[in-house]
């Protein structure tokens, strides 16, 4: 039993590992793609538009996050099966209204007028 085993204190299979790496290689292409679009955008349409194009990719990442919670990063790792896929899919669900509704409030310009002061 390695380290991390002992540390998780459940026995991981090889499937278990290379579910980990994908997974960070893919966050890591994630990370890689979102430099690159910037970067582009920057070179080719000028800094006016690509600092209204890094507000907007701020507040949708920021919103992905919200709808996307890492849910699977939890229920991959829930070697035991504590939680059913219910569950993991009910708290997706609530996760993703909740997002949706922020668009929703940011869209309406309800949230512009708190922004805007905030950074005065």
């Amino acid at each position: 039993m390695n380290i991390i085993s002992r540390i998780m204190g459940v026995d991981k299979t090889p499937e278990d590992k290379y579910k980990y790496i994908w997974f960070t290689m893919g966050t890591a292409c994630f990370a890689l793609a979102t430099l690159v679009m910037t970067i582009v955008i920057s070179r080719f349409l000028g800094e006016a538009k690509a600092g209204m194009f890094s507000i907007g990719l701020s507040i949708a990442q920021w919103l992905v996050t919200i709808a996307y919670f890492e849910i699977r990063t939890y229920q991959v790792t829930d070697v035991k099966n504590e939680y059913p896929f219910g569950y993991y899919f009910t708290l997706r669900l609530i996760s993703g209204k909740h997002s949706i509704r922020c668009i929703k409030r940011l869209q309406s310009g309800e949230s512009y007028c708190y922004i805007a002061c905030m950074y005065l």
